[in-house]
């Protein structure tokens, strides 16, 4: 699965949301998700990630602490820093 393909099921997953920053690790994709309204990652916690599963798409909500939270962002590295352009 390639960073493209990732994205389309993400946001097939949250309609209306928009990707702003995305990180890639060896377990899959990592999202950072916000409102159309917002143009950049707040510099406060708490924001939604989801992350897509490499091996079978599954979408999950990364919650701080978890098991899937550790698997996904261990050696995770950014690809877009402020978020791909979305029709914009």
């Amino acid at each position: 699965m390639d960073a493209m393909h990732a994205m389309d099921i993400v946001l097939r997953a949250y309609p209306g949301g928009v990707i702003l920053g995305m990180a890639e690790s060896n377990a899959g994709f990592i999202f950072s998700l916000g409102t159309p309204e917002e143009k950049h990652m707040p510099p406060i916690p708490g924001g939604l990630s989801v992350a897509v599963d490499r091996n079978d798409g599954r979408t999950i909500q990364l919650l701080p602490g978890s098991e899937e939270f550790y698997r996904f962002l261990t050696g995770a590295r950014r690809i877009y820093p402020n978020g791909p352009e979305q029709g914009s």
